[in-house]
């Protein structure tokens, strides 16, 4: 079988005349591991993010890299990390997770203890308004919250409100991440200055994005009423010491935080959508080096 572009073999076992290697957040694509391909000439990764991939090594050995970014349109269509930031705002504002905690470990039935605001009439900023933002913004805009947007790089329609980012996040009761991770965090201690209080954090964008100690002293001081993520700044590391991790100690201890490992792009249609379009990709792009099978 021919291995010109596509490569399962991640437990360590080299293919050195594979020409092209595909890996997903799994798979830590650094020198470590793809310095035992000799002839690589491509390297395939099938997410948007990049922090899982040594950009310098792929630049020094001049291997091309291919992303979701490369076929944006033809994955358009595929809504499943909007559809888990929709999830993780419902569940976290009507504080879903801790009432089932009350009732499975607890052995309680205690509702008037989960007494809270409604969704509908309060604002919801988006931060990122590219496909997954937009995306959100259709699907929140069902449950009657009213929307502000910021990206200074995208589109966005006069029918949203486009605001900078510190107006954005002082009109927010709900704020969700999806701008793309570029090597700096646009999230930290001076965003949530910014922050009405009380607001509610959804990141399921990277994790990288935000300062997650900040994040875990807002929620402590009740800055923040919530934080919801399906990112974390360490899951790419084999040095992330999760149980340390200040923000599960949080969910722990009962505080308003839900933590999922990186669901956004875990549905059947996701999956089968985004591998075809970098399948159809890579066959049908001339790279320099690799002949057609």
């Amino acid at each position: 079988m021919s291995t010109r572009y596509v490569l399962k073999d991640y437990e360590g076992r080299s293919v050195p005349d594979a020409k092209a290697v595909i890996g997903g957040l799994k798979h830590r694509l650094d020198e470590e591991f793809l310095s035992g391909f000799t002839s690589l000439k491509v390297v395939s990764s099938v997410t948007t993010g990049l922090n899982h991939v040594d950009l310098r090594y792929l630049e020094q050995r001049k291997i091309r890299l291919v992303s979701l970014t490369d076929v944006r349109d033809q994955i358009m269509n595929v809504s499943s990390t909007a559809e888990m930031a929709l999830a993780l705002i419902l569940a976290l504002g009507r504080r879903v997770v801790q009432s089932s905690r009350n009732v499975v470990d607890a052995g309680g039935w205690d509702r008037m203890s989960f007494f809270v605001p409604g969704l509908r009439g309060k604002t919801l900023g988006i931060v990122g308004y590219g496909r997954v933002g937009s995306q959100v913004e259709v699907m929140a805009g069902a449950l009657g919250v009213k929307i502000l947007a910021f990206d200074p790089d995208a589109f966005v329609p006069a029918s949203i409100r486009r605001r900078s980012l510190p107006e954005l996040l002082e009109d927010s009761d709900i704020i969700t991440l999806h701008a793309d991770y570029r090597g700096s965090m646009i999230f930290g201690l001076n965003e949530l200055r910014h922050c009405k209080k009380g607001a509610m954090l959804i990141n399921t964008a990277r994790g990288e994005l935000v300062d997650e100690d900040a994040i875990a002293q807002a929620i402590g001081s009740q800055m923040l009423s919530g934080y919801a993520a399906d990112v974390a700044t360490g899951e790419n590391s084999e040095l992330w010491e999760l149980e340390e991790d200040p923000l599960v100690s949080l969910a722990r201890s009962g505080y308003n935080v839900i933590l999922t490992p990186h669901l956004g792009g875990c549905t059947t249609e996701a999956f089968e959508a985004t591998q075809k379009a970098l399948a159809h990709y890579l066959v049908k792009t001339d790279f320099p080096g690799i002949k057609p099978s």
